[in-house]
């Protein structure tokens, strides 16, 4: 039984690869590197807020307030957070290739690649920057999903 794929999972599953290979590619050397020092990491909060004007500062304190907890979070939090997004990844990569390979389960897989990256940010990211992340991949993944589901008629 040689079914053949449709060109919107074609589009689906390249854009996917092409997400994944670069999310992949930018988490790798994260995973290798060291968490700052506190006095880098103070150095660095410095340089946020130095960057901004007193008009800025006053007008969006929530903002570089949010920014140097995601720094204090991400730094403490460095590996795990990066491990975490890679197994995340690599999940997201095998549901990708069993839909290419027109194999059904490859879908249900690429729902739990979807909500682990709604998840994550819950779980990790402090105040503003997840709920960036929760949105970006609640349209995203739920987007991604929808028209996956749609190719779920064609698949085995």
């Amino acid at each position: 039984m040689n079914q053949e794929r449709s060109t919107t999972l074609k589009v689906l599953c390249i854009l996917s690869w092409i997400w994944i290979g670069l999310a992949i590619l930018t988490t790798v050397p994260d995973l290798t590197r060291q968490p700052l020092s506190e006095d880098e990491l103070t150095e660095e909060k410095s340089k946020l807020y130095e960057s901004a004007t007193e008009e800025e500062i006053a007008q969006m304190r929530w903002m570089l307030d949010d920014t140097a907890e995601f720094m204090d979070v991400m730094n403490a939090n460095m590996h795990l957070v990066n491990g975490l997004y890679l197994g995340l990844y690599i999940l997201g990569l095998i549901a990708v290739v069993f839909m290419w390979q027109m194999k059904r389960n490859g879908y249900y897989l690429y729902l739990f690649y979807a909500l682990g990256a709604i998840l994550i940010p819950f779980v990790y990211f402090p105040g503003v920057f997840m709920w960036f992340f929760v949105i970006f991949n609640l349209v995203f993944g739920g987007l991604f999903a929808g028209l996956y589901g749609a190719q779920l008629k064609s698949m085995r």
